[in-house]
């Protein structure tokens, strides 16, 4: 299992416990925690695409690496 995997199955169980916590929170509490696991994913999905232009340039002529 890849780091992204791992950072994708944290990233979604977070976001699974938001959703199942979200209506005790406040307006303002709710906006912090949308921010921040929208930034979480964002990082992610740029760590992901950065692996896979490595391995895009790792393996030049050959399959890429996932």
């Amino acid at each position: 299992m890849s780091i992204t995997h791992i950072l994708h199955i944290n990233v979604g169980t977070r976001q699974h416990c938001m959703i199942t916590t979200y209506s005790s929170f406040s307006y303002c509490e709710k906006s912090v925690l949308y921010l921040a696991s929208s930034s979480i994913h964002d990082l992610s999905m740029l760590l992901y695409l950065g692996y896979q232009a490595a391995a895009d340039l790792g393996n030049v002529g050959g399959a890429a690496a996932v």
